[in-house]
């Protein structure tokens, strides 16, 4: 581990107690062996908590944390605090990382500098696997020259949720950069939005990093079911999220740049790209 530089996975937990060894399992493999995975449990019901201790008492590099139910943004929020990495990598409970994740982004992070990392990544269901990469640079590149890409997929994992991504921790202490708690969904997107404002550079690795397996009733899912269910809310929802979104490129002066497009992402509701 020498010279590796502390990585943090937060992994927020909650009533997963079935797939927690293959999720656990896929970050305690890793071949990146300094890190540390701080795995809040959100008030399962369950026996995730358990099965989180059970691992723990293996390795020492699992650091499990029991809070009562308080949302996802919370849980992340509590694992944020928690740790001590210089880089920050999020993993949810119903997927895995791939082998050489950590050491990708580790690598890529080291040699460019830069303040955050984006890679590709595996969509799996039960009859597929495929990749989902639109970036279109290599290396190192200025956080202005991705925004047009991401106002042409606004709508896309590949730039709104954060288990795709390495962060720097001081990028995100020095902002005082924490998960919205009052939204009850894009939370990821909104808490991705907030620290591109503040970042110079974006690293792109063409390497995929990490499994998103569809559940139907996996976190994803239930954010996307609960959108449709209840399209009011879903709109008021999608406006405040549509302020974080303009606010990043007002931030950067690149509003009128691109003002004729960003007002599309109200109206896409694809999310799979």
């Amino acid at each position: 581990m020498q010279g590796q530089p502390l990585v943090s996975v937060i992994v927020p937990v909650y009533n997963r107690e079935k797939l927690l060894e293959r999720s656990i399992g896929s970050i305690l493999s890793q071949d990146y062996e300094n890190i540390e995975i701080i795995a809040v449990d959100d008030g399962s019901t369950d026996g995730s908590f358990t099965v989180l201790s059970r691992l723990a008492g293996a390795d020492k590099r699992l650091t499990p944390i029991h809070q009562p139910n308080k949302g996802v943004a919370r849980a992340r929020n509590t694992g944020l605090r928690a740790a001590s990495g210089k880089y920050i990598m999020f993993v949810d409970c119903d997927d895995t990382l791939c082998e050489g994740a950590v050491s990708e982004f580790s690598s890529l992070m080291e040699k460019t500098d830069a303040d955050i990392a984006i890679a590709p990544f595996y969509m799996v269901s039960p009859v597929s696997r495929s990749v989902r990469d639109i970036g279109k640079y290599d290396g190192a590149v200025e956080t202005d020259l991705i925004l047009g890409d991401l106002c042409k997929n606004s709508n896309s994992f590949y730039y709104g949720v954060v288990w795709n991504k390495c962060f720097k921790r001081d990028g995100i202490t020095e902002h005082h950069l924490l998960f919205d708690p009052t939204l009850d969904w894009g939370e990821d997107f909104a808490f991705v939005m907030r620290y591109l404002t503040y970042s110079k550079t974006v690293a792109l690795s063409h390497k995929p990093i990490y499994e998103y397996i569809r559940h139907p009733d996996g976190l994803a899912m239930r954010s996307l079911k609960t959108s449709l269910m209840h399209p009011a809310h879903n709109i008021r929802m999608k406006l405040r999220l549509y302020d974080y979104y303009t606010g990043l490129f007002r931030a950067r002066n690149q509003y009128q740049r691109y003002a004729a497009e960003l007002w599309k992402y109200m109206f896409r509701v694809g999310i799979y790209n």
